[in-house]
């Protein structure tokens, strides 16, 4: 059996018609045994480097659309469930939601709780294309709606079925961007590239999360955390969320960003990967001290940095279930 540097089984081996006198030897066995381990780990080896191999190509995107390149159009996901999407487009806001949706009394768990891909939890995707809308992202940009709906619904379809990081918790984050734009707007006056960039970049900060934070994958060694220890990065789960945005947004009837001019595009993508990388708990500290620094020395009429205040919006609307009514602060506190 050969079995791999977990003790787990992953092939087998024979050796059969051995010549010149029956039976195998002690020694032959053993070689045998000796052998059968070595393939286990040439196999494992295959397998960390075929990861190493497709994450680099994606690192290599990574940093060359920070250098203002496009990302390439190659996408390895399965193609989208268009029966979804139909059932999705087809769903209405009524004024009601909309309504509770403009406070931080909407409640995701009234949503979450019914059952899987039923009309209630599609309706969250709708809940969030108005958010665009309301934020004057659609009619400013002409946005495609149907794009905005695919795109939505494949960042659902790419989060995992865990307590905490899960698409509740991503359209909890995006409700929370949504509510702080609408009110810090008229003193911050981000553009519409700052908006279209945070927003999105809320639906897909924890996509594919494992529910396992960076301290893990590097303490156990999983294929990300090997990778990134290797490259000095800490933020393993933040670049995995980067590299699957990216991958979303090269696929054309996904690309949310189509709307934009080349150099806008550029900017939206840049704004993208700071923002995601910026959820990192490790920066916590560092990024608080910097903005409360910056708060304080404000003179008057003068505002914050705009990258430093996209960033604490982010930050902020990650963990802002504490500020929500209690009721939906403890549910949250108690999925953690």
């Amino acid at each position: 059996v050969v079995i791999n540097l977990e003790g787990k089984p992953v092939g087998v081996m024979q050796v059969a018609n051995k010549l010149g006198t029956e039976g195998f030897l002690e020694s032959e066995e053993e070689a045998l045994s000796s052998l059968s381990m070595f393939a286990g780990i040439t196999l494992a080896n295959m397998r960390l480097y075929n990861f190493v191999v497709d994450a680099n190509k994606k690192a290599t995107d990574l940093l060359k659309m920070q250098q203002g390149e496009k990302p390439t159009d190659e996408t390895k996901l399965a193609p989208l469930d268009e029966a979804l999407v139909q059932r999705t487009w087809a769903l209405t806001v009524d004024d009601p939601t909309r309504k509770t949706a403009r406070t931080l009394d909407f409640n995701v768990f009234n949503y979450k709780d019914t059952p899987h891909n039923s009309d209630e939890q599609l309706l969250l995707v709708k809940v969030i294309v108005f958010f665009f809308e309301d934020l004057g992202l659609v009619s400013t940009l002409g946005m495609d709606c149907e794009i905005l709906t695919r795109f939505i619904v494949r960042a659902r379809s790419m989060y995992r079925n865990v307590a905490y990081h899960n698409f509740s918790h991503a359209f909890d984050v995006t409700h929370m961007v949504y509510y702080i734009i609408k009110h810090l707007d008229p003193v911050m006056k981000f553009d519409i590239v700052e908006k279209l960039a945070l927003m999105t970049a809320s639906i897909v900060h924890d996509v594919d999360h494992m529910g396992l934070n960076n301290s893990f994958h590097l303490k156990c060694d999983t294929p990300m955390g090997i990778l990134s220890s290797s490259a000095g990065i800490e933020s393993v789960l933040e670049i995995h969320h980067c590299k699957l945005a990216i991958e979303i947004l090269s696929i054309p009837d996904h690309n949310v960003f189509h709307v934009l001019s080349e150099e806008e595009s550029t900017r939206a993508y840049k704004l993208l990967v700071d923002i995601i990388l910026a959820t990192d708990m490790a920066h916590h500290g560092n990024l608080s001290k910097e903005f409360a620094s910056a708060v304080e020395n404000l003179q008057e009429g003068e505002v914050p940095p705009k990258l430093l205040t996209i960033k604490m919006i982010m930050k902020s609307s990650d963990l802002s279930n504490i500020v929500r009514p209690f009721h939906l602060s403890q549910r949250w506190a108690a999925s953690v």
